[in-house]
């Protein structure tokens, strides 16, 4: 019995002229990417068709027996000659990432303020971006699966997508994020947050579900002790407390507008700005007092609102003058600034180093596999923070299995669990169970009447690396 497939274009039903066959979903957990594809045949009267002819940038939806198995926007499509009197649409779609990006995140810093220690909660940052960037349009984008998620440091975004700046917070915390099939935001933990499988435990001497199951078990990926590398945190002082740098910077020679600063500044709150001249009162320069200017935010030179201001620029590390300080003057700079050689500097995953001692033998190995990765996103991070990024790198790279396999049957997707339990499987390894995630998943109908899904499997919501 064939399956019932509906297929919608900007409204408009296509199931009619479409190349069942052709139909192809492909959706990756990793690559938080969704693609359809598919091909119409459209029959013309003289000059006009029996449909509307698809065009791109239209909502598709694609329902295979009731489930929604596609939901975006059309992309491409490409028209070629299929006989006298008719046309052939090759139609490829995304999901709905590209009308999600419609507006960029523009010259902000969430959660607003400039104090070095200002934080948020990760998700009340994803909320911020789409409730004042996505949701100017047409579409108001869901945002109740927006897990709040750990706190982390204020973000600032320059001209950047959405997808972007939320892909940055979701690495920073370890979470999974997407747009769904209904238009919503889904932000949530990777570890804990699957989804159950349509069927949820199987056991491979008697399971009639999985087909072609292949499994492999991968021990060239393993890191337990890891090195961190460019995370920036605040400099502190002993109390805790940010460390400011007093710097005198440099004596004016009359002509000269910018001075580079010694270290990183952290922060513009707290930042302080002297200009000592040889004789007469010294002017200070700070947030506070309304003197000191984020550059290229609060204004720039020649913009004729700087004349009297001193503008600081973090990109770059110095103070400029749109009014160059006289001959002679003083230069100082009292700032927060990063420290450039972070106090954690190391983490260790002892389970991971006591299961591979257990599993290559004393006689050979102590267990241990270092590695190092950089954590340059973390900018105005705490040392905890920076520990738990961490973590989370070395929670990816454990001993692992991966595996593919093919199903018949709607509703698989990535980020689906199931649990397989096996007495033969790799000499009974998987006796007592092992949960298996689906990282990875296309889709196509092998006939009419079979919606076929070859699935990428892992023993790990990461999959392999």
């Amino acid at each position: 019995m064939a399956l019932s497939v509906t297929l919608t274009i900007g409204g408009t039903a296509y199931q009619a002229y479409t190349r069942i066959e052709s139909i192809s979903v492909r959706s990756s957990l990793r690559d938080r990417a969704g693609t359809l594809s598919f091909e119409i045949v459209v029959p013309y009267s003289g000059a006009t068709p029996a449909v509307t002819v698809p065009r791109a940038g239209r909502e598709v939806v694609l329902t295979v027996d009731g489930t929604k198995e596609f939901a975006g926007v059309t992309q491409r499509v490409s028209e070629s000659s299929a006989g006298t009197s008719s046309y052939l649409y090759t139609v490829d779609c995304s999901d709905y990432t590209r009308w999600f990006d419609r507006y960029l995140v523009q010259g902000v810093k969430i959660p607003t303020g400039d104090d070095e220690t200002t934080t948020d909660l990760a998700g009340n940052i994803v909320k911020a971006i789409i409730t004042n960037t996505c949701n100017q349009g047409a579409i108001t984008w869901g945002q109740s699966l927006v897990a709040d998620g750990p706190t982390i440091p204020q973000q600032t975004y320059d001209f950047e997508a959405p997808s972007s700046a939320i892909d940055r917070i979701a690495k920073i915390v370890g979470y999974k994020w997407y747009v769904d099939y209904d238009k919503n935001v889904v932000f949530q933990p990777l570890t804990g947050a699957a989804s159950a499988a349509p069927v949820s435990a199987l056991t491979w001497e008697t399971q009639t579900t999985l087909g072609d199951l292949v499994l492999e078990e991968v021990g060239d990926q393993i890191t337990n002790v890891c090195f961190i590398k460019d995370a920036k945190s605040v400099a502190t002082q002993d109390d805790g407390q940010p460390a400011r740098f007093p710097e005198p910077v440099a004596t004016a020679d009359g002509y000269k507008s910018f001075f580079p600063l010694g270290y990183e500044p952290a922060t513009y709150d707290g930042v302080t700005v002297t200009v000592t001249p040889t004789s007469g009162p010294a002017t200070t320069y700070t947030t506070a007092n309304g003197g000191l200017l984020r550059e290229n935010i609060d204004g720039k030179p020649g913009d004729g609102q700087t004349r009297n201001k001193a503008l600081l620029c973090l990109p770059n590390w110095g103070v400029r003058f749109e009014t160059v300080p006289p001959a002679g003057a003083q230069v100082a700079v009292s700032y927060p600034y990063l420290d450039i050689a972070p106090k954690v500097n190391r983490v260790v995953d002892g389970d991971s180093i006591t299961e591979v001692l257990t599993r290559e033998g004393a006689s050979v190995s102590n267990g241990v596999y270092e590695d190092v990765f950089s954590a340059a996103e973390l900018v105005n991070a705490s040392q905890d923070a920076i520990k738990a990024r961490a973590q989370l790198y070395l929670s990816t790279r454990g001993h692992k299995w991966v595996g593919t396999a093919r199903v018949l049957g709607s509703g698989w997707r990535d980020g689906q669990v199931f649990r397989l339990t096996s007495d033969r499987r790799f000499g009974g390894a998987f006796a007592s169970g092992i949960d298996l995630y689906v990282t990875d998943v296309a889709k196509r109908f092998a006939t009419p009447d079979q919606w076929q899904v070859e699935l990428t499997l892992s023993s790990d919501i990461y999959g392999e690396l």
